[in-house]
């Protein structure tokens, strides 16, 4: 496990209720001398921008293509791995951070719905976020050239724009060519605040309610709504980790009720939300 407190340079943001804490935004190359990163993870978010190259993202036995301009996201404590795919090296800009909510209020200020949107479920990858590209410039001259008066101004804008780009708009997460499991997580990623049936999730990958059953015993050795319930077991400990009451994660998780909430995480890790 990585920890963000090994990092030498931290930086400390406000955004309306949040505060954020994030390393250096750094560039770091993949080449034939070195192809890939070892299976690892974070206590911390990760964010890649491929500024140049080609690759694979492994995330849970998942595989996504990663090409220029693509954006993608590594989870806290959810092991992950990046592969170099062709003979040209592979240039991205990356940076860990967490997110912390100071306030208990509903913040309306737009750096605050930003947060709140991306943290409900991040999506994994996104593809043709050029408009990020406009920021590298300035991360590889300015603090080359020694600056940093600016530093923290652009940092914070970058990793805004980075979480608005990674937040579910409400399009189509589906497409006729993704594997099953990828399908999966990305209906998931984009609508795990919701409530989700499983005949829902089988008329979005296009597949019966009977072999819906059979693919997840498969592929994920749980029924349907076990894996659902432990995904958002796995993101209510993230949310509880970063200061959010039981009452928020709740709602967050599109739990009716807090006493549903808590049955269901008491039945994936054999203690209460409080308890843990």
């Amino acid at each position: 496990m990585i920890s963000l407190n090994s990092e030498l340079f931290l930086h400390h943001y406000t955004a309306g209720s949040y505060q954020i804490v994030a390393a250096e935004i750094r560039p770091c190359e993949f080449s034939q001398a070195c192809p890939r990163n070892s299976l690892h993870a974070h206590d911390s978010f990760e964010v890649c921008f491929v500024r140049s190259g080609t690759g694979r993202y492994i995330e849970e036995q998942t595989e996504y293509a990663l090409s220029e301009n693509t954006l993608f996201l590594g989870r806290p404590f959810v092991k992950h791995e990046i592969i170099l795919t062709s003979e040209e090296p592979m240039l991205l800009y990356y940076c860990n951070f967490v997110v912390t909510r100071t306030g208990t209020k509903a913040d309306t200020s737009k750096e605050g719905q930003i947060i709140d949107r991306f943290l409900k479920q991040p999506m994994t990858i996104v593809q043709n976020c050029r408009h990020l590209n406009a920021f590298l410039p300035f991360f590889s001259t300015y603090t080359a050239s020694g600056g940093c008066l600016s530093l923290e101004t652009v940092s914070k804008a970058f990793l805004l724009e980075v979480m608005q780009a990674l937040s579910p708009k409400g399009t189509p997460v589906l497409d006729a060519e993704d594997s099953f499991k990828a399908g999966v997580s990305r209906y998931l990623s984009a609508h795990l605040n919701e409530k989700i049936t499983s005949n829902m999730l089988a008329e979005a990958l296009n597949v019966s309610p009977r072999s819906l059953f059979y693919l997840f015993k498969k592929n994920f050795g749980s029924t349907p709504v076990q894996y659902i319930n432990q995904t958002r077991i796995s993101s209510a400990i993230l949310y509880l980790r970063m200061g959010f009451s039981i009452t928020q994660v709740a709602a967050l998780l599109g739990f009716n009720e807090v006493s549903a909430f808590s049955r269901t995480f008491k039945k994936c890790m054999g203690v209460s939300p409080r308890e843990y």
